[in-house]
């Protein structure tokens, strides 16, 4: 049995240079997260969950500190070899949905397939019928063929979900995932997203502002003055 964290943060600090002035987001901050976990992180606005988002999730490097993915040492890697792990070990959710408008929504959901190193790449029979196992998932069987902006908002994010699952990730990172939803809407989408996480038992790491979005998850974290804490609200 593997009882390795699947990620672990240590000491990661971010900063941002404008001009003259250095501005400090991140300050020290440590995290691990088990296998099949589901963390939620909570903060006011600006306070960096979505830059701490990015640094974990390969996307922005850090100023200090390391990230360490199933043991490998993210931002260790070439830029070619992080962007061939991100493509097949996570998956990204985020408030806006970034589906390409030229594209069916089956062909949204089928893109990350196609972004991965040609080695792992499945059969494209095998790509279809994936992507069309989740946009079924989630609701979306009769709307495989259609353009995203012929889909409502809700439907568009579940899309979205579709396509963060696209590749069996080992973990999710979600960024404000119902942020521009109405709370029925956001609670179909909801649905949709644990259902998948639980079935598939991916790692879940989210921030929202949703305390009770939040509260679904295993733990609740806390970003205050750059430092995640555990919540005590």
């Amino acid at each position: 049995m593997n009882d390795r964290p699947l990620l672990q943060a240590d000491a990661i600090d971010k900063s941002f240079v404008m001009g003259a002035v250095v501005i400090p987001v991140l300050k020290g901050v440590s995290l691990s997260l088990g296998r099949g976990e589901r963390t939620a992180i909570m903060g006011a606005s600006g306070a960096g969950k979505t830059t701490l988002l990015h640094v974990l999730g390969g996307l922005e490097s850090p100023t200090a500190g390391r990230v360490m993915f199933d043991g490998t040492d993210v931002y260790s890697q070439s830029p070619a070899r992080r962007t061939a792990l991100r493509a097949s070990q996570t998956g990204f959710i985020f408030q806006a949905y970034y589906l390409l408008p030229e594209l069916t929504v089956l062909e949204n959901v089928m893109l990350p397939a196609m972004a991965l190193p040609r080695r792992l790449q499945p059969k494209s029979r095998a790509t279809r019928d994936r992507a069309e196992s989740l946009l079924s998932s989630v609701g979306l069987s009769g709307r495989l063929h259609h353009l995203p902006t012929e889909l409502s908002g809700g439907e568009q994010q579940r899309t979205a979900v579709a396509r963060a699952m696209m590749n069996n990730p080992e973990i999710l990172f979600c960024d404000e995932p119902t942020g521009n939803l109405d709370s029925k809407t956001g609670d179909t989408v909801l649905q949709c997203l644990f259902r998948l996480v639980e079935e598939h038992q991916v790692t879940l790491l989210l921030v929202s502002h949703n305390r009770a979005l939040c509260d679904q998850c295993d733990r609740v974290l806390f970003l205050r003055d750059g430092r995640l804490e555990t919540d005590q609200e």
